[in-house]
């Protein structure tokens, strides 16, 4: 199942582009495994905040 990533406006999704190449790689590479397996990405990744969140 592939799920899909929306975002806030289209500056934010600018600003991921201008994120430091390590980053961005880092960035690009947890997104394409959360649009595969979901958002939960498990530890150090996620972690529970309380009620649901994480």
């Amino acid at each position: 199942m592939n799920y899909t990533i929306d975002y806030y406006n289209e500056t934010v999704k600018a600003d991921i582009e201008l994120l430091p190449i390590g980053l961005h790689v880092r960035y690009t590479a947890l997104t394409q495994r959360m649009i595969e397996q979901g958002a939960n990405l498990g530890e150090p990744h996620t972690q529970a905040m309380g009620g649901g969140l994480f």
